[in-house]
């Protein structure tokens, strides 16, 4: 209770809200399943008016923080139709993965032959859990001590597991579409959750919740070597630790040079207001248009409407410069006049140089695995 306590509260509330939505959304799932517990367990509490005004404080300073944020996604989700980002039964979790290691860790190349199965990334979907930090949680269950048992911290745990696997089974790879997991019938009763399209995120709920588990049992051997001389037990919890820290080591980060193009430069000098189609990486086509500085067709954001998709989907000229269609010269450059669509970029190889002619496209340079064709309407 307390307002400085409501206030301190919904402020942090706040601040994840800015560090990442997904974050916001466990923490409310986390702090909610704990009132209820709270609740359950200290009814007195709920006539308390401390409670309530600090309840209303922490509204109050998460409202005027990261809430600012949260109505506006709300009401744009509402009023701008937004899609879907991902594909929710692709992005999710597989089954395996919370007990294989995968890519991302150091030794993560030693199980390739599973985890390059799985769907996702190899960064995302990556929920090994680790045979220690499971060893360590297991101790801070175990009977024999006089605490209560973190049974809560157990069925956090299995809820983040529970809703990282998405809508449907995954295992080894293969998405069991007649298995309906608890994730798709929320995805059915809050159709919003559908913004997210990445089930395996939640996994931040499984890893919180281990890593309280692990602390428990942890302090629980610390506890019991209590009788041993104090260098020993150090040493031991120290490399307690050590291993913890060697099972999740990460591999290292693999970089490549991100080459500045003279052909930006030189599209940089264009009329403004020409817009560029780029058909590379939709990452690497932002930073590109750093360097030319011109409106970027279908350029990526994090949610688009339905609107928008349903444009770049269906517009005959961007259907025409993808190769999903083909017509004469004059109508690709009669179109692209009405977009002021002038600059075409487009990876080597993608495309035959001479479909691209016949549209009435100009090859103006070739560079670092990129083509910059122009449209002479």
């Amino acid at each position: 209770g307390g307002i400085g306590n409501g206030l301190g509260a919904g402020l942090s509330l706040g601040m994840t809200t800015f560090c990442s939505i997904y974050y916001l959304v466990a923490g409310v799932l986390v702090a909610g399943l704990a009132a209820v517990y709270l609740a359950v367990r200290r009814p007195r509490r709920l006539v308390d008016r401390r409670l309530w005004w600090s309840l209303a404080a922490a509204g109050a300073s998460f409202l005027l923080s990261g809430g600012v944020l949260v109505v506006a996604m709300l009401l744009s989700y509402r009023q701008a139709g937004l899609a879907p980002a991902h594909q929710s039964s692709y992005w999710s979790a597989d089954l395996q993965a919370f007990l294989v290691p995968s890519w991302i860790l150091a030794y993560g190349d030693w199980f390739a032959g599973i985890s390059s199965r799985w769907t996702g990334n190899s960064a995302e979907c990556s929920q090994y859990l680790g045979l220690l930090p499971l060893g360590l949680g297991v101790v801070a269950l175990w009977p024999g001590s006089r605490r209560p048992r973190p049974w809560g911290w157990l069925a956090l745990l299995l809820l983040g597991v529970v809703l990282s696997l998405g809508p449907h089974l995954h295992w080894g790879g293969r998405i069991h579409h007649q298995l309906l997991l608890p994730f798709g019938w929320l995805e059915r009763l809050l159709p919003w959750l559908g913004l997210s399209g990445a089930p395996v995120r939640w996994h931040i709920v499984t890893l919180v919740a281990l890593a309280v588990l692990a602390g428990l049992g942890l302090g629980r051997i610390h506890h019991r070597l209590l009788q041993a001389g104090s260098r020993r037990r150090m040493l031991l919890l120290a490399a307690i630790i050590a291993a913890c820290l060697a099972e999740y080591w990460p591999r290292w980060v693999e970089t490549r040079p991100l080459p500045r193009l003279e052909f930006c430069r030189q599209i940089a000098r264009a009329p403004a207001g020409e817009a560029v189609y780029d058909l590379g990486d939709g990452n690497e086509a932002l930073l590109r248009q750093t360097l030319h500085h011109h409106p970027l067709v279908g350029g990526y954001i994090a949610r688009t409407s339905r609107r928008a998709l349903d444009f770049l989907r269906s517009q005959p000229l961007l259907r025409i410069l993808r190769g999903e269609s083909s017509a004469p010269a004059s109508r690709v450059l009669a179109l692209a006049a009405g977009l002021r669509l002038r600059h075409l970029i487009v990876p080597a190889g993608r495309q035959r140089p001479e479909r691209l002619r016949r549209l009435g496209l100009v090859l103006l340079a070739q560079e670092a695995g990129l083509q910059w064709w122009a449209i002479p309407w």
